[in-house]
């Protein structure tokens, strides 16, 4: 579009027509010759006419203005930005000239260069000021929201581009990106749903509908996503891994072995294959085959780290913790630079704890995590890991310290935000802080179930059993084979008077993963409200 200001003129189909003898009137007159000349194909000729003009009338930005949007048609960018400039320098609020420095700046504008796609919306926003309706800049101005990290900025500027261009794809990934940078996933996927069929089926924009639905703790659906994926690959074991990692996460077990068994006879080579296979085994407690399958990780690469720290968690699940402490000692007492650097010593360090703990010394998985944080004292994920050490090892208020220390450095560190507000609420301690920290950690990663049943949990130990409900309700949904989440539940039922549906929970809570519940207790509960809800 163009808009060009004369005084006292009003631009209506203009012919070729002689100069009127006024300075001004040529100007107007080889103004409107260029964009003649332009149209024709003739662009030295229009070049040369608004030239012509800009001599004739300096003062007027419109001239330069127009000239350097013929440039940047003609892929002049040099000479494009030189007469924007010159424009801006008449009149730095000139749409036209702002708008092509934008543009043309934002074309140039590369990944790591901040500082060209800051110059390029500066532009632009003058350019759209003033309910400016104008397709091009918007869309771009929204693209660089998104890479420069404005993502709020984006979501407004794009929402409102998509009001006027219906269904534009690019349009709609780059505002589903923003939603995702912000936690709203449930925006996210609805906003790629609106794309055309073709561009939904695209394994590309499968797989990140896939993602953000484990996102939002979906992993039944994930599941089902990611064998979408999977089916246009028929060879590759990447996405049949990550739908295995969505059964497993939704709690089908069967169905995550199933597979994982399917894709290592494919590719028995294939050490991630195994690694989750072992992982798979046991959370479903069986030692023997997850022992297997850590061997099976050993004999196809000895050198894999993922075979010793698989072959440690099946002889913790054996109850041969002190195997896995022999297992795993030298590489976290060696701490191999490579491993500090890659965060694998941080997972040696994390295996060996475990060991320890299982062992019953919690002092030695204490001082291990310690020596760990000591090495990386910046580093929030093994600061996180000596803080729980402490919370197993009952040491709450050197785990309180050590989680306040984090958020100190960090204060959206969203695990630590989580931790904290859970470790207060169970022990029913500053429950106001508790719902805060988690309600923080929640605006971080937006429908994370553990951090829901958190928040739940929470809301139950201030007696607000009502705003305990919908959290807890959900997180028991998206993880039904976590057994702390469905006691958590069940008690909540009970408070609620709804002793069947408590009766219920509890049963799901011994028939999980048992962790984190003494399944006597679970099953005394679960006989009291049988009883109160008279012996059905």
């Amino acid at each position: 579009m163009h808009i060009v200001v004369w005084a006292a003129v009003t631009v209506l189909a203009v012919q070729a027509a002689p100069p009127s003898g006024t300075p001004l009137g040529e100007a107007y007159f080889r103004f409107i010759e260029g964009r003649a000349l332009e149209d024709r194909g003739d662009v030295e000729a229009a070049i040369r006419a608004y030239r012509r003009a800009a001599e004739l009338a300096p003062a007027v930005a419109e001239i330069r203005a127009e000239l350097a949007g013929l440039f940047a048609r003609h892929g002049r960018v040099t000479e494009s930005l030189a007469e924007g400039q010159a424009a801006l320098a008449i009149d730095p609020d000139n749409r036209e000239a702002n708008r092509v420095l934008g543009l043309v700046s934002a074309a140039l504008a590369g990944r790591g260069d901040a500082a060209r796609r800051a110059e390029a919306i500066a532009h632009l926003e003058r350019a759209v000021a003033g309910d400016i309706r104008d397709p091009s800049a918007e869309f771009t101005l929204g693209r660089l929201y998104v890479e420069h990290g404005r993502y709020d900025s984006a979501i407004a500027r794009l929402t409102r581009f998509l009001l006027d261009q219906v269904g534009y794809p690019d349009a709609l990934e780059l505002l589903a990106d923003a939603y995702e940078q912000t936690g709203r996933f449930d925006d996210a996927l609805r906003t790629l749903d609106e794309l055309p069929e073709g561009q939904r089926a695209d394994p590309r924009v499968r797989s990140w509908r896939a993602e953000l639905l484990e996102s939002t703790g979906r992993w039944v659906q994930a599941a089902a996503a990611w064998q979408q994926v999977a089916e246009s690959d028929s060879v590759g074991v990447q996405y049949p891994l990550r739908q295995a990692s969505a059964l497993a996460n939704g709690g089908d077990l069967d169905g995550a072995r199933r597979l994982l068994t399917d894709t290592a006879g494919r590719a028995p080579g294939n050490v991630s294959v195994w690694y989750l296979l072992a992982q798979v085994e046991g959370r479903a407690g069986n030692a023997a085959a997850a022992r297997a399958a850590a061997e099976r990780i050993r004999a196809v690469s000895a050198d894999d780290p993922r075979g010793l720290l698989a072959l440690a968690d099946a002889h913790v699940l054996a109850g041969e913790p002190e195997q896995a402490v022999a297992l795993l000692t030298p590489r976290v007492d060696e701490a191999r630079p490579a491993d500090v650097d890659t965060g694998l010593h941080a997972q040696f360090v994390r295996a060996l704890a475990v060991a320890w703990e299982a062992a019953g010394d919690h002092a030695r998985a204490v001082a291990v995590a310690e020596v760990a944080a000591s090495r990386r004292p910046d580093d929030s994920g093994a600061s996180f890991d000596l803080a729980a050490a402490y919370d197993r090892a009952g040491r709450f208020a050197d785990a309180e310290r050590t989680f306040r220390g984090i958020l100190a450095r960090d204060p959206g560190h969203a695990p630590s935000l989580n931790y904290l507000g859970y470790l207060l609420a169970d022990r029913g301690e500053r429950l106001d802080e508790a719902v805060a920290l988690i309600t923080r950690a929640l605006d971080v990663e937006r429908g994370n179930p553990s951090f829901l049943d958190s928040l739940g949990w929470a809301h139950f130990k201030r007696g607000d059993f009502e705003r305990a409900r919908g959290p807890l309700e959900q997180a028991a949904s998206q993880l039904p084979r976590t057994s702390v989440i469905q006691d958590h539940l069940g008690d909540l039922y009970v408070e609620l008077k709804q002793y069947r549906d408590a009766v219920l929970a509890f049963d799901r809570a011994l028939s999980g993963d048992r962790r984190g519940i003494d399944a006597e207790t679970v099953s005394q509960k679960r006989d009291r409200a049988r009883a109160a809800a008279g012996g059905r």
